[in-house]
């Protein structure tokens, strides 16, 4: 459970970081996210929280993760505040799209110094905390372009899939220290940073893996094994089994499992997300 415990996440200020957010705090836990600008929306979001649940610490700090000095601060006044790290959530990420042959140079470099480079400062610094206590759990949100690849975004992806195999590799290292390590790969979920792409990209995104599941994010029934040490959750890569699964009728007609089917059609966007996330964290195996 997360009642009582101390969740650092970075980028919590928007899309599915908010969501992330709001579903940790909803679950009792105390809660600090960074944000790098968007100060207006993150102090909003700290006065929503706190005041929804009272004796809670819910805590917005600004910091850029690829600044080293900047992470140092940012730990040593979370654990100030808190006392310890418990959970870190590695949310923070940026896009800058663009054909391989036409991306600037510093487009590359501001994407994997952002969504790749950034998570190895920041976990780097909160593992050791948590080596420690002997206990803790990583979970780091990669993306469905980490898992396929997308054109036009050959940066984003390959960002996307050495956090991946970061996740695969951390989770080795410190399984026997009492540290889980995952990841969930969302598809695709309308937040600001997917407003620049066009409608031909969402349109093909949808066409891949059917746009049912590409619009729902991380899934809490395809995430089965959450919990185990560098297992990837990942909602638009549902397995065939699921994806042609019609509940068994009985005698009278009735479906023998229809809350279960249902769950699948209710989740919608950057909430499922959050709610996956709050069972990664937790340490579900199976959920739903």
């Amino acid at each position: 459970m997360l009642q009582a415990k101390n969740v650092l996440v970075s980028g919590g200020n928007r899309g599915i970081g908010r969501a992330i957010v709001s579903e940790l705090a909803r679950c009792a836990a105390n809660v600090v996210f960074t944000y790098s600008t968007g100060a207006t929306s993150a102090l909003a979001l700290v006065d929503e929280l706190s005041s929804e649940y009272p004796g809670q610490t819910i805590q917005a700090c600004q910091c850029d993760t690829r600044d080293e000095a900047n992470v140092t601060a940012l730990i040593e006044g979370t654990l100030a505040r808190l006392g310890s790290i418990d959970v870190l959530v590695n949310n923070a990420g940026i896009t800058r799209d663009g054909l391989l042959v036409s991306m600037p140079s510093h487009d590359w470099r501001d994407v994997i110094d952002t969504n790749l480079t950034g998570v190895f400062n920041l976990t780097r610094g909160v593992v050791f905390q948590m080596m420690k206590q002997r206990s803790g759990s990583v979970v780091n949100i990669t993306s469905v372009a980490g898992v396929h690849g997308n054109a036009g975004q050959v940066n984003y992806a390959s960002s996307k899939a050495g956090l991946i195999g970061f996740t695969r590799s951390l989770s080795k290292e410190v399984i026997g220290l009492g540290i889980r390590v995952n990841a969930v790969a969302p598809g695709f979920i309308e937040t600001d940073m997917t407003v620049g792409l066009s409608d031909e990209q969402k349109r093909k995104v949808k066409a891949t893996r059917g746009e049912e599941y590409c619009q729902l994010g991380a899934d809490v029934g395809a995430a089965r094994h959450q919990g185990i040490p560098g297992r990837v959750g990942d909602r638009v890569d549902w397995p065939d089994r699921y994806r042609t699964f019609q509940p068994k009728q009985d005698r009278q007609g009735a479906s023998r499992h229809p809350s279960r089917f249902a769950q699948r059609r209710s989740h919608r966007a950057a909430s499922a997300a959050g709610v996956s996330l709050g069972a990664v964290c937790r340490g579900r195996q199976r959920v739903g």
